[in-house]
């Protein structure tokens, strides 16, 4: 994330920490924030680079959960000093797990 540019076009691969949604009376819109790394399931927790990947007109978007793997690109512009991209495009990324 500490390579992501103040704003033009990026394609990167995180992990949804958190979803969020518009609240009721108000034009649909699903948040999510998006790190490199999910934290760890005990400890604290500190302030990690995140971008938010905001889904105007959507109350909810197919795979977007958090603890998912997502490829996502579009063009990043901050938003209240946070890098931002609306309506993404975006691919969930199957997790393989060690067998």
């Amino acid at each position: 994330m500490s390579e992501l540019p103040d704003k033009g076009r990026i394609e990167h691969i995180g992990y949804i920490q958190s979803v969020s949604y518009s609240a009721p009376n108000t034009p649909p819109r699903l948040t999510a924030v998006v790190v490199d790394q999910l934290a760890a399931a005990t400890g604290r927790q500190r302030t990690v680079a995140h971008v938010k990947l905001l889904f105007m007109g959507q109350k909810q978007v197919p795979g977007i959960k958090p603890g998912v793997k997502i490829k996502y690109a579009g063009m990043v512009a901050p938003v209240d000093q946070v890098p931002s991209i609306f309506n993404p495009r975006y691919l969930i990324v199957p997790v393989s797990h060690g067998l």
